[in-house]
């Protein structure tokens, strides 16, 4: 199981099946389809201490 590990954050260990990725609604409950996280790559210059700078990340999901 892929296991993301942030150190320095309150969140500790998250577990990357615990996330989806929602395309093609604007509604989460409502059409679109549904996609699990598989990967995830941070911002190489991402800092939780300064997270509103470089705050973002590529997903990779499965088919």
């Amino acid at each position: 199981m892929p296991l993301v590990v942030e150190p320095n954050s309150d969140v500790g260990i998250r577990v990357l099946t615990d996330f989806i990725v929602v395309a093609g609604t604007s509604t989460l409950d409502q059409g679109g389809e549904k996609y699990s996280v598989i990967r995830r790559i941070n911002h190489r210059d991402y800092r939780p201490a300064d997270s509103w700078r470089n705050d973002i990340s590529l997903l990779r999901v499965r088919l």
